[in-house]
């Protein structure tokens, strides 16, 4: 059950278009960045921080060559 989550997480791109989810995929990995600078003395919150910037760039990292792809070839 939990891979389908992700897996859906990261096809963001099909359902919003890829502009659009390379923006809301910047912007999970920044309220990750966030959470672990506000994170002073417990682990447990700048974990929970590094998982939603991880999930943003893994998702950034498969929606960005696609982009890259489309626009070198036009």
């Amino acid at each position: 059950a939990t891979s389908w989550k992700i897996y859906n997480i990261l096809r963001t791109a099909d359902f919003l278009g890829r502009r659009l989810a390379m923006t809301a995929e910047c912007v999970m990995f920044i309220i990750g960045v966030i959470i672990q600078i506000t994170a002073t003395h417990q682990w447990a919150q700048f974990a929970v921080g590094r998982l939603i910037s991880g999930f943003g760039i893994g998702a950034l990292s498969a929606a960005v060559p696609m982009v890259s792809d489309i626009t070198l070839s036009e």
